[in-house]
């Protein structure tokens, strides 16, 4: 059977339930029935994961820093209508999302307490950034386009609700 080098050197056996066509090693849980494959992070995120666990900031914060930049990003530049600067703003603090389960992991600090506010602040993120762009679109008088903005802003909203009753 081939084998693999594993985290620090330790020796793992390839599997292809374990590893994927990429030879990223995964990690499996099961839920209810469910297999769910989860990627382990990239090294550059976890070298950048470090960061925040070195200062000691916790996974929480990382997660409220996220979100108060794609507000400001949205309500500061997308309702106004500068959407190169906004979609900047959203994509750099975006960012954040990816980093702060990280950050709970390498740090032993998740909780269900992160995960539920990480989820909940998940939502009003995709939330300001698709009522800005309505407010801008329908201040524009394109009417059509905001409408179906807002139809994106209810859809996205009830993601959420759909996964927790399924």
């Amino acid at each position: 059977m081939n084998r693999i080098e594993g985290p620090k050197g330790s020796e793992a056996a390839w599997s292809p339930r374990r590893h994927g066509r990429d030879g990223a090693r995964r990690d499996s849980a099961e839920d209810d029935g469910v297999i769910r494959q989860r990627v382990r992070a990239p090294r550059v995120r976890t070298f950048v994961a470090r960061l925040p666990v070195r200062a000691d900031v916790s996974p929480n914060t990382v997660t409220v820093a996220g979100t108060i930049g794609i507000i400001v990003g949205a309500i500061g530049f997308a309702a106004r209508g500068q959407l190169h600067t906004a979609t900047v703003i959203v994509a750099i603090s975006s960012r954040c999302d990816l980093l702060d389960g990280e950050v709970a992991r390498i740090g032993g600090r998740a909780s269900r307490f992160g995960a539920l506010l990480d989820s909940t602040l998940d939502r009003v993120a995709d939330g300001v950034i698709l009522a800005s762009l309505t407010y801008w679109l329908f201040t524009t008088g394109n009417d059509r386009a905001a409408v179906a903005a807002l139809l994106c802003l209810v859809a996205g909203q009830l993601v959420s609700d759909v996964r927790a009753r399924a």
